[in-house]
């Protein structure tokens, strides 16, 4: 019994541990494909619904040279909905 009791505390303890997790990420983090492939970027506005699709090589550079170092963490105001805009 002692050792179920144990191992349920350190499950909860990992558990907590991990669920706690703020790092901050940059683009190049959470993109896990080589962002030299990217043939194309759909930004969408979420107020309108509003979509900008970019397709020429130079205008994909730019704008990931000037987002791939930007840090990004989640927001912990769950009262929040929605979002300003999508890019894929």
């Amino acid at each position: 019994m002692k050792k179920f009791i144990w191992l349920l505390l350190c499950i909860f303890v990992f558990s907590l541990i991990s669920g706690c997790n703020s790092d901050n990420k940059s683009f190049s983090e959470l993109n896990h494909g080589n962002l030299n492939e990217i043939s194309k970027i759909k930004i969408t506005n979420g107020q309108n619904g509003e979509n900008t699709v970019i397709t020429e090589k130079k205008a994909i550079e730019n704008f990931i040279s000037d987002i791939k170092d930007i840090k990004v963490a989640q927001n912990k105001n769950t009262d929040v909905k929605g979002w300003l805009y999508s890019v894929t």
